[in-house]
């Protein structure tokens, strides 16, 4: 599973970086974090994860995700 958190990290790096306008900046964060985004189906798919797992995965996934928010709170300012 760790391999998706880092290609979902990757591609989100790459995609940040092609970000002209607030539209995009926000397009991106809906893509990511939004009700269907890829971070929120990461966490959607904790019930997926042996038990002794899931708090290693589920913190992984907030730390993604708090990374995520950042650079776009960054990008903006």
């Amino acid at each position: 599973m760790t391999d998706n958190l880092k290609t979902v990290k990757q591609s989100f790096i790459e995609k940040l970086g092609s970000v002209n306008t607030e539209q995009e900046l926000e397009a991106l964060r809906v893509e990511y974090l939004g009700k269907s985004g890829e971070v929120t189906n990461l966490l959607k798919a904790i019930k997926d994860i042996p038990n002794e797992e899931k708090k290693a995965y589920g913190a992984s996934v907030n730390e993604l995700k708090n990374e995520i928010d950042g650079e776009l709170t960054t990008t903006i300012e």
